[in-house]
């Protein structure tokens, strides 16, 4: 089953690992968890971790079951605190049974860009570009 699939009845959550260049995003989708229909908890302390280490975080994926693709309240404020964090761009990619939207958040700025194309290939390979 799709991760997107999966958005029906359980929230997903993976962090995405990879880089930017030249427009487009590269990540493998990891650590994967499910959570409850509308929150799914993930080890914040691991991705700090990552990081600092590999400088390689470049977002974070989800899902939403109740169907919408736009990035609730919740993802907007979450987002924002771990581009404060990170001092960089992140994507937030949501996913649907109706398919998969990505929003760059960029530090200090409230608006996100919604990413022009977002995929999922295989169950572990996103990409995703800006124009």
């Amino acid at each position: 089953m799709k991760l997107h699939e999966m958005a029906k009845t359980t929230e997903v959550c993976c962090v995405l690992l990879g880089e930017f260049s030249n427009g487009i995003w590269h990540a493998k989708l990891s650590w994967r968890k499910s959570g409850a229909h509308a929150s799914v908890e993930f080890d914040g302390n691991r991705v700090m971790a990552r990081e600092e280490e590999c400088a390689d975080v470049v977002g974070f994926y989800h899902t939403h079951p109740e169907g919408f693709v736009e990035p609730s309240n919740r993802d907007n404020r979450t987002m924002r605190a771990w581009c404060f964090s990170f001092g960089k761009p992140l994507i937030c990619a949501i996913g649907t049974s109706a398919g998969i939207k990505a929003w760059v958040f960029e530090p200090g700025i409230d608006a996100a860009e919604q990413c022009a194309r977002a995929a999922i290939f295989g169950r572990n390979w996103f990409v995703a570009s800006v124009r």
